[in-house]
């Protein structure tokens, strides 16, 4: 059993993109993640490909908006961009994975698709 299954988490966790994801944004919301009521709202991504949402950090949110080319995150909404994990961000002097953000690019269509699709 991984340790995630032992202790799950209500948030996409870097280890949930270890492998490459494409996702497309549905919404950035700010919510109460408290859970208790004590009132920790945070900003949180919500996609449409995954079940849950992504914590979204000022660092993951610049990234966004570098590869976006956007600072207006109303624009953001139903763009695409590829979420990864990266195994060596410094963090309070610790190495730690975080989530990132690199430009979703479609594959190129071959000459044999674009025949079927005629």
């Amino acid at each position: 059993m991984r340790l995630a299954e032992m202790f799950p988490s209500k948030f996409v966790r870097p280890e949930d993109v270890d492998t490459p994801v494409t996702v497309t944004i549905e919404s950035i919301e700010q919510q109460d993640i408290s859970g208790d009521g004590s009132l920790d709202f945070r900003w949180l991504m919500r996609v449409k490909e995954l079940p849950k949402p992504v914590l979204l950090y000022y660092t993951l949110a610049k990234n966004i908006e570098a590869v976006l080319e956007s600072n207006d995150i109303e624009e953001w909404t139903y763009r695409k961009i590829v979420l990864y994990q990266d195994r060596y961000v410094l963090n309070h002097g610790v190495l730690s994975p975080a989530i990132r953000a690199r430009e979703y690019i479609p594959e190129p269509v071959s000459k044999k698709t674009r025949r079927k699709a005629s």
